[in-house]
């Protein structure tokens, strides 16, 4: 059940909102009764305060005695019921034509065909081949275009007195395919299941095509022309009972406008169509006969029954409220110069007029709207969630009309929320002013502050001003900086400006759209500072570390940022600042939309900014693209390896170039987990494999060890050590865990010792190493060995050779 309230809101304008949509099980009046008593409780509101009601016309609402209106107005007298006008004009448009015998017999003969057109699935299939047929015949002579919604398939609906249109349709959709339901009916007529099939197929051809029911058919398209505009007016939220009825006599004027001034236009059309389909036309002068008898003369022509005793049927509309117009705006007036209180009882009975509901249109539109809520893809839905998406749906222009930052701020202030959402100038009304107490605030176009400097100041007088190297300042009188732009980032990083740990750049979300994006750019301060764009929550390229001149990820470093970064240490906190080599030179570094670090410098004269590096370079150098201990070789046909002593986790992923599982270890390690004893048997331990040239893994940390074998030993020592470096600047770093992010340089890049255990020691490169230890008596055990060898040898080629007789 569908609840909809119609009011009169403080400024006299009538409202019609979709209130509520209830899971009713039990269809008495009663329970009905109950439910729209809760809904209206529900939301705070009295039913007293009822002054008239509305429904579809169901047996259960409309009926005089214990049903759903009786019981309502037994509880409180004011709630006037008004039956639906666009009900109402159905219903009595289908009760005149039954009072009427050429119109009843019209529309039973129209009944029939569809029945029996439409009676089944094969008679259905031939009239829409006969369609598209005669569609084509059309595109070929070029009577009619193709098109985007043209020619749409036609379908016969059958009558029902309770459906908005449905009649007009019909009539339409008739005319339209007139000729193909012919074609059925004598198809019908030749290969009838039956007798009683084929006559009666062959009576309704003969009835279909005389000129009386072509001269119905084109007359009741016409009427129900003014009655569908009639009911589609009737429908709109904002009508009330005085304007339904101007609506009706303004139909009625229609009508009679027919009667005298249209009458030889509808001849002409119905000559067009009678010749079209090989219709006898009547002489309009002959003598009409009553019935189906010849002998009975008569002097009433042919024009005078159709033109007069047909037509006449429709001529009668009531006048009533006829001389009322613009109520509604009758009552806004009355508010507006304050004469509603005045006149109290006035306003009162204006208001009732508008609030009496003339038709249940919004009703019926919200459960036509459900098909777009609960669909195949949200098949399961709550009732509470189902209303609430309703609500939105159904007025969205009431959503439309509200703020995104007043949701916003709703939401936020619901509860504590651990990250604050991000407000956005949405168009170009967005206005930087300076506030009374000084701070500088950008606003949209609904007043609501999106950005503040947000400082504390004792007096007004401050200043704003931008410095040369483009630092927006705050100033007060003592000039003693307030606020700085230097200190509050965005998406650009300019030089002199400080980069502290805890600072973050922001990308746009577009090149047009200055609202926070999804890529920002920060500073790691784990193991040695490094430069992290991140995609959201996930990594997507790093810098590698910070050396003390350069960024060790980063091979060309050293000709793109010659005199660039420096790292300064400010008490407890470090940061980064960037002076270009030549002084005069506009550079800045930027955060693109897309995620893309840039660092760019001023073209004078092409008159816009050149890019000189761009980082990530390519696809390859994403972060840990290719997995854990992995690393993307750019000497070996730039292609992905595991490192040596590991092998792919999955083989058949790796293959298809799915590198994302990484690699796993050949052989455990001798020394696993955090047990650092080595085996009392005389376990050896393990080893490190030495790579160069290559972006250190992430996730180093730095034991404040200046010392190369101490650094080794270090690692060595501790189990879950697996593997070690030694930088100039940075001086030892050991990683613990998987080994992520690498890449293999040409040039550039830092030493890594990857733990293995000593069996792979000798494996890698697939090539053998032989390590011999001088000591005394090794010359001799050499020989021996090598003594062996040969006799091993040669009784191996002795047992192999083929034995003579």
């Amino acid at each position: 059940m569908v609840l909809v309230l119609r009011y009169v809101n403080k400024e006299g304008k009538l409202i019609e909102r979709f209130l509520d949509l209830v899971n009713v099980k039990d269809t008495s009046a009663k329970s009905l009764k109950e439910a729209i008593y809760f809904l209206i409780l529900n939301h705070s509101l009295s039913r007293s305060q009822i002054w008239g009601q509305g429904y579809d016309g169901a047996s259960n609402m409309q009926g005089e005695f214990n049903y759903l209106k009786t019981l309502i107005l037994k509880d409180n007298s004011s709630a006037y019921c008004v039956h639906c006008f666009a009900h109402q004009l159905q219903l009595t448009l289908v009760a005149v034509a039954k009072k009427h015998d050429d119109v009843k017999n019209f529309f039973d003969i129209l009944d029939k065909v569809l029945n029996i057109v439409g009676g089944s699935f094969k008679r259905r299939e031939m009239l829409r081949d006969d369609q598209a047929e005669k569609l084509e015949e059309l595109l070929v002579l070029g009577e009619v275009h193709m098109g985007s919604g043209l020619n749409q398939e036609l379908r016969i609906q059958r009558l029902c007195a309770t459906h908005w249109g449905s009649h007009f349709k019909t009539v339409n959709n008739f005319i339209s395919l007139f000729s193909s339901i012919i074609l059925v009916l004598g198809v019908l007529e030749k290969e009838g299941a039956n007798y009683h099939e084929k006559t009666l197929a062959k009576s309704l051809v003969e009835d279909i095509r005389s000129y009386e029911f072509v001269y119905m058919l084109h007359l009741m398209l016409k009427i129900l022309i003014v009655t569908c505009d009639l009911n589609t007016y009737l429908q709109r939220k904002d009508q009330d009972i005085v304007s339904a009825m101007k609506l009706v006599d303004f139909s009625k004027r229609q009508f009679q406008l027919m009667r005298e001034c249209k009458w030889n236009s509808l001849l002409e059309d119905l000559s067009l169509f009678c010749e079209k389909n090989d219709i006898v036309i009547l002489e309009m002068n002959e003598k009409y006969g009553f019935g189906k008898s010849k002998r009975k003369s008569s002097s009433v022509t042919y024009s005078h029954h159709l033109r007069v005793k047909v037509s006449y049927v429709f001529e009668e509309v009531d006048n009533a409220f006829s001389n009322l117009k613009g109520l509604e705006d009758f009552s806004m007036k009355l508010v507006e110069i304050n004469m509603h209180k005045t006149w109290g009882l006035v306003y009162l009975l204006v208001k009732l007029n508008l609030i009496l509901p003339v038709a249940t249109a919004t009703v019926e539109r919200a459960f036509s709207s459900m098909k777009f809520i609960k669909n195949d893809l949200r098949s399961r839905i709550g009732d509470d969630f189902l209303n609430d998406c309703l609500v939105c749906y159904i007025k969205d222009e009431v959503f439309d009309s509200v703020p995104n930052d007043a949701i916003i701020d709703h939401f936020q202030n619901m509860t504590t929320r651990r990250m604050q959402l991000d407000k956005s100038v949405t168009d170009n009304n967005g206005i930087v002013t300076v506030e009374e107490i000084g701070n500088l605030v950008v606003k949209n176009d609904h007043g609501y502050v999106l950005w503040s400097t947000n400082v504390s100041i004792e007096i007004n007088s401050c200043t704003a001003s931008l410095s040369d190297n483009v630092n927006l300042l705050i100033v007060n009188s003592n000039n003693k900086v307030l606020w700085q732009s230097f200190q509050h980032p965005t998406d650009t990083f300019l030089p002199e400006m400080k980069v502290f740990m805890d600072g973050i750049f922001r990308s746009w979300t577009s090149e047009s759209d200055p609202s926070p994006g999804r890529y920002s750019l920060r500073v790691d301060p784990r193991g040695s500072p490094q430069i992290v764009i991140w995609n959201g929550i996930n990594s997507r390229w790093r810098s590698g570390y910070w050396d003390g001149l350069l960024f060790t990820g980063v091979p060309d470093m050293k000709a793109v940022y010659l005199h660039g970064f420096n790292l300064y240490i400010e008490g407890n906190r470090m940061y980064f600042t960037y002076n270009a080599a030549n002084a005069s030179d506009l550079v800045r570094f930027h955060i693109s939309p897309t995620g893309y670090e840039l660092q760019q410098r001023w073209d004078k004269d092409e008159g816009k900014w050149s890019i000189i590096q761009s980082h990530p370079s390519g696809g390859c150098d994403l972060y840990n693209l290719y997995g854990n201990f992995a690393k993307y070789d750019v000497t070996n046909s730039q292609k992905c390896i595991c490192l040596n002593g590991f092998v792919p986790k999955d083989l058949g992923q790796w293959n298809a170039r799915n590198w994302s599982k990484g690699c796993v270890r050949r052989t455990e390690l001798e020394c696993r987990g955090n047990n650092s004893v080595l085996k009392s048997d005389g376990g050896k331990r393990d080893g490190f494999l030495e790579i160069e040239k290559i972006k250190l893994p992430d996730y180093a940390d730095r034991p404040g060890i200046e010392d190369l074998d101490e650094c080794k030993s270090k690692c060595l020592d501790d189990c879950s050590c697996t593997a070690y470096a030694f930088v100039s600047g940075i001086y030892c770093m050991i990683w613990s865990g998987d080994l992520v992010d690498m890449q293999q340089f040409k040039e550039g890049g830092n030493t890594l010792y990857v733990r293995l255990a000593i069996s792979e020691l000798g494996k890698t490169n697939r090539t053998l190493k032989i390590v011999v230890i001088s000591t005394p008596g090794s010359r001799g055990i050499c020989c021996l060995y090598g003594h062996l060898l040969f006799v091993w040898q040669f009784c191996y080629y002795a047992s192999t050779k083929p034995k003579r007789e």
